[in-house]
């Protein structure tokens, strides 16, 4: 997913940040995790899935690459990445419009 792939780039840490890997359909609901049955059944290898993270998880810090081209260093935080329900919510829509 591209922004767990940006994050990796800032940090070096490979994570997938749960909101986004929810809209994979390869999570499950109760127990916020690889769903290993649907991962099996579609033949998929279970190691191509990295550990899943909730946002606000300390990620690391930049990586020294990173730091040295921007000049400072400072802790990548998690955000929320999916946001298609807090879009959908802000709408301005009426019944009688939709």
């Amino acid at each position: 997913m591209v922004p767990d792939y940006l994050n990796y780039r800032l940090t070096g840490v490979m994570a997938n940040e749960y909101t986004n890997a929810s809209t994979t359909a390869l999570v499950g609901a109760i127990s916020k995790d690889w769903d290993d049955e649907i991962i099996n059944r579609l033949g998929l290898p279970r190691k191509i899935f990295g550990r899943i993270s909730t946002p606000g998880t300390k990620l690391g810090n930049l990586s020294s690459a990173v730091k040295d081209y921007v000049g400072f260093d400072c802790t990548v935080v998690l955000p929320a990445t999916h946001d298609t329900g807090s879009a959908f919510l802000a709408v301005p829509a009426r019944d009688d419009k939709a």
